[in-house]
């Protein structure tokens, strides 16, 4: 039996697709053609990360320092879609920065700006479109008046919700007519969290103690692709006291 795999977001897969596709062309060996896409994947991220530090008015050795966490290099490296994820929010934080700095009014180009950005990885995962709420940042003095940025703000959040709605009406048209679509998590909807909200909570709990010491040394690089490195607990918990 054939299986048919659908990918809600393709140009999150734009790059190493690529050089999957260069390696093709060159008539690559399989080994050949997997190194392409992600080494186009990892030039995709060096360019987003470039184009964050070259953006940001200030704090940019910070920047540099985030987008080089080991965890999001080991990311960078592979075929990923965090790349897109973790250079797209690189940028957005790098351009609302920018606006802050200049003080300048907020126009209709960096309402464009902001929702490309947005849209270019908010639709990958639904977690991070919360990042449009930065533009609550904009001071009110940098809009012509209340209007204005109620105006401007909703249209940035609404292209923000929008492409979203856009990358999964596939997955909400089957669930609805009844139908299966890709892998789903019964247990994370939220038809389950009104139903069963003590249910949900325990199994909030009970995956944050079971997961959270893994996830948290996985995110500052002490625990990458099951390689486990030996470092004592109390200077991890240092570390990351250091780094927040």
């Amino acid at each position: 039996a054939s299986t048919t795999y659908t990918i809600d977001q393709p140009t999150s897969y734009l790059a190493p697709a690529l050089g999957i596709t260069l390696g093709r062309l060159l008539r690559c060996n399989f080994l050949q053609i997997f190194i392409l896409g992600r080494l186009f994947n990892l030039i995709a991220y060096v360019w987003l990360a470039y184009l964050a530090i070259k953006t940001a008015p200030c704090c940019k050795q910070l920047m540099l320092m985030i987008s080089i966490i080991p965890m999001a290099m080991h990311q960078a490296a592979s075929l990923s879609y965090d790349v897109i994820v973790n250079g797209g929010s690189l940028v957005l934080f790098a351009y609302i920065l920018k606006i802050l700095s200049e003080k300048k009014p907020f126009s209709w180009m960096n309402v464009l700006v902001c929702t490309f950005i947005l849209v270019l990885f908010g639709q990958v995962k639904v977690v991070y479109c919360i990042l449009a709420m930065l533009v609550l940042l904009i001071p009110a003095e940098q809009f012509r008046s209340r209007k204005d940025r109620i105006l401007k703000t909703a249209c940035i959040f609404c292209g923000d919700a929008g492409a979203l709605f856009a990358a999964r009406l596939p997955a909400i048209v089957s669930h609805v007519v009844g139908t299966e679509y890709g892998t789903r998590m019964d247990f994370y909807n939220m038809t389950f969290v009104f139903q069963y909200p003590v249910r949900f909570l325990r199994l909030i709990l009970s995956s944050f103690e079971t997961y959270f010491w893994m996830f948290a040394k996985q995110s500052i690089g002490i625990s990458l692709a099951g390689l486990n490195i030996s470092i004592a607990e109390y200077l991890v918990i240092a570390f990351m006291i250091v780094l927040a």
